[in-house]
């Protein structure tokens, strides 16, 4: 193999990623201090998984950064009643009515700038996250009206 040749791919330069939650933020400061190349090398040596990976995504999932701000309120409910099932495979309807609808909605609950996704995988990804943070509020305030 060249010199110009590599099996890993570029890495990215600029900024890193933004933190999910507060075991990203633990991985970024392991790595900052070089914890994260001792446990490196001490998993490979030994042939033991530190179990690191595993770690970040509990803490991910119990402290995440990425919470609402506020709950969804009635007119938002009703609208994502409707919208939510409105199937990806309609890409018309799904266009036209549940990505403008996520965009708007999600920048309001989640107090983040309204932008709107490039048109490649990765903005699709986007897309699907926000669906998944909507339906885990309107999840939410189903229960507390069921409750009530």
């Amino acid at each position: 193999m060249e010199k110009n040749e590599s099996k890993k791919p570029l890495k990215k330069r600029g900024r890193p990623a933004k933190s999910k939650g507060l075991g990203d933020t633990i991985e970024k400061i392991t790595k900052a201090t070089g914890i994260k190349k001792l446990v490196e090398l001490f998993s490979e040596v030994t042939g033991i998984d530190c179990g690191c990976k595993d770690r970040k995504d509990k803490l991910n999932n119990l402290f995440p950064y990425n919470r609402p701000t506020e709950c969804m309120n009635k007119e938002q409910f009703e609208g994502w009643k409707e919208l939510r099932l409105i199937p990806k495979s309609d890409k018309s309807k799904y266009i036209a009515k549940v990505m403008p609808y996520l965009r708007i909605n999600h920048a309001t609950l989640f107090n983040h700038k309204s932008v709107k996704p490039c048109n490649c995988p990765s903005g699709a990804r986007q897309y699907d996250n926000w669906r998944k943070d909507m339906e885990k509020i309107y999840n939410v305030y189903q229960e507390e009206l069921t409750q009530d």
